[in-house]
């Protein structure tokens, strides 16, 4: 059935509600185009599609191209950028019904879109709220948007984030060869690596338990983590919902995990850059986290925004903040310091998810329910350090798969 906008406009629904402008970043076209590519195919746009992209600014010249394949395809697009500064400048002058009435207008449109590109360029674009009530505010804020990003979710999404010279700031790497490293991980053997990680799912999913240890130089850092797998479907993911891939996951049995998560690096979360961060895990539930300053002491400031993040993604019965998800990253093109935690979780590594799935994600789903999804937290390995064992077996050692049929997910190019 053709949808109510296809038949308002030919193309395109443009609504005004965030704009960033900066300093542009020159992304190279060609590898814009090819992603595009990749990423409509992907998604499978036909010509009875409407496409939501939710764009940053900086994601323009990919934004640009995935229009004209939609165009191409004979499909509607619908454009919303948006602004975490914008959100910082609305909260803090008080003028927070202007965004009511801008969410009120995505509530609108939730139905009238069948597919969703996010793209996100983070250049550091901190709300800078640091006020309790502007904290306060700003969860408020969040919580609103609750049935748009849901919208979103029920749709046929993917998410998308592109390298920025913040970034590699933030992790004190070169922008040269952060960037040339992250376009890299765009252009892999995605038939080839979703081959290996059947192998991988099929292996764990055959599993009751699953230990993981990886060591850090700061013992504070020092990840130990248990937990019983518990029958549930283990996801095979290169590029279906995110871009670049790739990884697997499941929804660990819930109630089982213990353990410490340790990230001994830095990280964006939610536009903010986090230092580092323990978290504590008992029951399936975080019951401790720290962030440390660069003295050894508790950086006040960051440990305030990850408890307000914590409050929203607090199980809607429970009111504890469960673990959803368990990944291990495969794509071996991302290595070293990655800040930006959709790009880390695909390196080799792993992550927690915090919060639930929901119903995008039935087969993994543990039954953790959170307003707003979950949020995934990144420990990268480096390719080292690391051992994973299913039912005392050893899967991973030292950062390496030890099944051989495994061998590309730690293959680079070149």
């Amino acid at each position: 059935m053709e949808s109510a906008l296809t038949k308002m406009l030919p193309h395109e629904l443009i609504i005004p509600e965030i704009t960033a402008p900066s300093e542009p970043i020159e992304y190279d076209l060609q590898i814009m185009a090819h992603t595009a590519t990749t990423i409509v195919e992907s998604l499978g746009i036909e010509p009875e599609s409407v496409v939501l992209l939710y764009y940053q600014a900086q994601g323009e010249a990919l934004t640009a191209e995935i229009r004209n394949k939609i165009i191409e395809c004979g499909a509607t697009f619908i454009d919303v950028p948006f602004s975490y500064a914008h959100v910082g400048d609305l909260i803090r002058s008080g003028k927070g019904r202007t965004q009511e009435h801008i969410d009120a207008d995505m509530v609108k449109i939730k139905d009238g879109f069948t597919h969703a590109v996010n793209i996100n360029a983070n250049r550091n674009d901190d709300n800078g709220l640091k006020k309790p009530e502007e904290l306060e505010a700003l969860g408020e804020y969040i919580k609103a948007r609750g049935p748009f990003f849901g919208a979103i979710m029920d749709s046929r999404w993917m998410k998308v984030d592109l390298p920025t010279p913040e970034e590699a700031a933030t992790a004190g790497r070169a922008w040269d060869e952060y960037y040339t490293m992250v376009m890299r991980s765009f252009d892999r053997p995605w038939d080839q690596i979703s081959e290996a990680q059947e192998i991988l799912a099929q292996r764990l999913q055959q599993g009751s338990r699953l230990d993981v240890f990886v060591k850090s130089e700061d013992a504070r850092f020092t990840t130990k983590l248990s937990m019983k797998i518990g029958g549930k479907s283990t996801a095979n993911s290169t590029i279906e919902s995110n871009f670049p891939g790739s990884e697997v996951f499941f929804g660990p049995e819930r109630g089982t995990m213990n353990g410490t998560l340790g990230i001994d690096h830095p990280f964006i979360l939610e536009g903010q850059v986090i230092p580092n961060l323990v978290l504590t895990i008992q029951d399936g539930a975080v019951t401790d986290y720290k962030v440390y300053d660069d003295d050894g002491n508790i950086d006040v400031g960051a440990q305030s925004r990850i408890t307000k993040l914590f409050d929203l993604l607090r199980d809607d019965e429970t009111g504890k903040i469960e673990i959803g998800e368990f990944g291990i990253g495969t794509n071996s093109e991302l290595f070293g310091i990655i800040p930006n935690p959709q790009l880390s979780e695909k390196a080799r590594g792993l992550h927690l998810g915090i919060g639930g799935f929901g119903n995008d994600f039935s087969d993994q789903d543990n039954g953790v329910r959170t307003p707003r999804g979950h949020i995934d937290f990144v420990r990268q390995n480096g390719g080292t350090h690391s051992t994973m064992t299913v039912d005392g077996k050893v899967i991973q050692a030292n950062g390496y798969f030890v099944d051989p049929r495994l061998s590309i997910l730690h293959t680079r190019q070149g």
